[in-house]
């Protein structure tokens, strides 16, 4: 009996270990791309970006949304499990840089 109750508490330990460092490994990414996207200076050009763009954030540059002067390219942050289910995306007029994208 007594080693039924030693190996659940081992279970629900790791479970708890492994469900703890999981949010917090997906809230360091996305807190890290939104550091990243606040760090862009506005009127960067799209080239430049292109280059500093960190591995884990995927932007999708073939297919913008544009509307008027203003392109928003969406961003995939990978192994990231929004529980929210935000949309990211960078914001150009005319080719360079004017803000971030944000949406629920």
């Amino acid at each position: 009996m007594r080693n039924k109750w030693k190996i659940g508490f081992i279970v629900i330990s790791c479970f708890l270990f492994v469900s703890i460092g999981w949010m917090y490994f997906n809230s360091n990414r996305y807190n890290s791309t939104l550091d990243w996207i606040y760090s862009i200076p506005v009127g960067t050009d799209i080239d430049s970006i292109k280059k500093t763009t960190p591995c884990y954030i995927k932007v999708d540059w073939k297919n913008p949304e544009i509307d008027n002067n203003n392109s928003t390219y969406y961003i995939t942050i990978k192994w990231n499990y929004d529980f929210l289910n935000m949309s990211n995306g960078l914001i150009f007029e005319n080719g360079k840089f004017k803000g971030r994208y944000v949406h629920k």
